[in-house]
């Protein structure tokens, strides 16, 4: 993953190391906690399966296109406004699942949700990052990309799940310090950032990327929460993936497609402004009836 960062040789390589390590973690650990869960009847799943495709399309077409909208209308520009770009072209955030339980939300789906674009978004994110940033074709590098993001998202996410149903008691006291190193990752790769002096870099960004970056928050919960229909525990689910975003994934398409580490230090803070957004939604609707339980995922 070349260029990360525009510095000393050994940042880049600290660079590299950190941002692939942090999303093989993610993937690996979402690998296991997935093994682990029930499976469900095939009734359940077919209704779940259409609530699915409804919520592929908001997170992989709507989203991204709406978003490419509020840049273009607040004139957006710099890093902070392609980081909100990029946002938007990398749903599935880790935390999407243990926010909806906070909700009281439909776990299942967005269980299903979220491991769905864990699949999808090797092959949708950097084609639609390309689109957004004015790219119209692919070329060479950018399927090497692809071809990248698939060792490192797909191929631990899949060495998970076979080792949690081969060795679940194994696999089970892994989880704890696997989402623990994820943590202590992406704390790392921030610190390297801010060490190589790009937090002094934000200042110059200005407000109007920021203000499209918490409009991109907000409007992607509540195209959530209407497009999740009438069924509170769906809505909820809904809103909460809606918000959630990958940032393991971000890093490393920043790093190879943009090489601007004030994008990824953006990218970071758009992720914190999401990850505030989606906790504060999660808490507040914690407490209010839900009409049916949430069902589990197979």
């Amino acid at each position: 993953m070349g260029g990360l960062l525009p510095s000393a040789g050994f940042d880049i390589i600290a660079a590299r190391v950190l941002a692939a390590s942090f999303l093989v973690v993610m993937m690996l650990s979402l690998g296991f906690e997935v093994a682990a869960l029930p499976r469900k009847d095939k009734r359940a799943k077919r209704h779940e399966r259409r609530l699915l495709v409804r919520a592929l399309i908001l997170n992989l077409v709507l989203l991204p296109l709406i978003t490419f909208a509020i840049v273009r209308a607040l004139h957006a520009s710099g890093a902070v406004a392609v980081a909100v770009l990029l946002a938007a072209a990398t749903p599935g955030g880790r935390y999407a699942p243990r926010l909806a339980n906070i909700a009281r939300a439909e776990l299942g789906l967005a269980v299903e949700i979220t491991l769905f674009l864990a699949k999808l978004t090797a092959f949708t994110s950097p084609v639609t990052m390309k689109w957004l940033t004015g790219a119209r074709h692919l070329d060479v590098h950018d399927l090497k990309l692809i071809g990248q993001l698939l060792v490192l998202q797909m191929l631990p996410y899949l060495l998970g799940r076979f080792a949690g149903r081969k060795r679940p008691v194994l696999v089970a006291s892994l989880v704890r310090p696997f989402v623990i190193a994820e943590a202590v990752l992406g704390v790392a790769f921030f610190a390297l950032l801010v060490a190589t002096g790009t937090l002094s870099e934000l200042r110059a960004f200005g407000p109007v990327g920021w203000a499209a970056a918490t409009l991109f928050a907000v409007i992607s919960l509540a195209l959530g929460w209407t497009l999740g229909g009438a069924d509170a525990a769906v809505r909820r689910a809904f809103a909460v993936t809606a918000v959630a975003r990958n940032l393991g994934l971000g890093l490393v398409i920043a790093g190879e497609l943009l090489h601007d580490r004030g994008i990824q230090l953006s990218l970071f803070g758009i992720w914190l402004i999401c990850l505030v957004v989606d906790a504060a939604f999660a808490a507040a609707v914690r407490g209010q009836r839900r009409p049916q339980p949430a069902t589990t995922l197979p």
